[in-house]
């Protein structure tokens, strides 16, 4: 069944099914659909949730293979997000697809994340297997005329007043980037609050837009809120030309801190691990060092090498060896804080 994005919230709110597909380009939107089928997962005590980030090589299939059909009698409903970077599985995943497809697991819910689809895409057999059974929610950008009446909605979801003349100031100014437009609404509200903004003010906050820097985002990391906050930063420093070799190496020193501070825990050397949190190249805040505790205590340490690697990866793209996506794999590497 193909539904549009307007349309998923009253699908959740009567429905939800095994297997939904979310596809497109408009990244904020496309996270907010997938909110959107978290929430209403969780309100069935779908809690738990694995991650899979789908590559070329088979491997990752066996992975899903495994999360998939590990039944027992005492199975935990549980989420599989296949998060894809191009909208095609290869020939052990579509296999894979097709079988789920046609007998999906009763406490399972799979959601599928994936680029824009296009035509040629959507006539394989992986989709059309897909297609009978899935929800396939299309994510669209939006026109000009339907961005501030999309503004005016998200103003309102923040507890943010905001009249239409606001709305489309902030339309005109973010030229389509929606992520642009909900970074100036969370600016907007930690502002002014729940007060309606006036149109004399919104000018006056845009005019003093702050440059935002690769420690603002860490600290957005760690503070572990809001995905979206994390890719408005990003986004931003993409737009500000930031040198992505900087940002790297700020996430790139935040991992080596957390390995340092997991080996020792591990190695029950307390005094070792205040050394790391207090010392060392930099003194982190009392909060701050909160923070890494927790995301020490939440993490493997295999998952930590492992975004080791994926920075180590993305080091090969700034200098050119590897020919994919410098910006997209950034944003994968802070995603795996979570």
């Amino acid at each position: 069944m193909k539904i549009n994005s307007a349309q998923l919230d009253n699908h959740l709110r009567q429905n939800l099914a095994s297997i939904y597909l979310i596809s497109g380009d408009e990244p904020l939107l496309v996270d907010e659909a997938k909110k959107a089928v978290y929430q209403a997962a969780a309100k069935r005590e779908f809690k738990h949730r694995e991650v899979i980030y789908i590559e070329t090589n088979a491997t990752v299939w066996q992975e899903f293979a495994v999360l998939a059909y590990n039944l027992s009698l005492f199975a935990t409903k549980q989420i599989i997000e296949l998060r894809f970077n191009h909208a095609k599985p290869g020939n052990v995943g579509s296999k894979m697809l097709i079988e789920y497809a046609e007998k999906p697991i009763a406490n399972n819910i799979l959601l599928l994340v994936m680029p824009k689809i296009d035509a040629a895409t959507q006539k394989s057999k992986w989709f059309k297997a897909l297609e009978k059974t899935a929800v396939v929610v299309p994510i669209w950008p939006l026109d000009h005329k339907q961005l501030p009446s999309w503004i005016a909605n998200k103003a309102q979801q923040l507890g943010l007043r905001l009249n239409y003349d606001c709305a489309n100031i902030i339309a005109e100014r973010a030229m389509g980037n929606l992520l642009a437009a909900q970074q100036e609404l969370e600016k907007l509200f930690l502002l002014y609050g729940s007060a309606t903004v006036t149109v004399e003010q919104l000018l006056l906050s845009l005019s003093d837009t702050a440059r935002l820097n690769s420690f603002d985002l860490m600290d957005a990391i760690y503070a572990q809120k809001n995905h979206e906050k994390i890719i408005n930063i990003l986004e931003h420093l993409k737009a500000e030309d930031s040198e992505p070799t900087l940002i790297l190496w700020a996430i790139t020193r935040e991992i080596r801190l957390l390995i340092n501070c997991k080996n020792a825990i591990n190695n029950g050397d307390t005094m070792l691990l205040n050394k790391h949190l207090d010392g060392g190249a930099y003194k982190l805040r009392i909060e701050r060092k909160n923070q890494v505790k927790q995301l020490v205590n939440k993490l493997s340490m295999r998952h930590l090498e492992k975004m080791l690697c994926l920075a180590g990866d993305i080091d090969q793209m700034i200098k050119g060896v590897k020919s994919e996506n410098v910006w997209l794999n950034v944003q994968r590497l802070m995603m795996l804080f979570w």
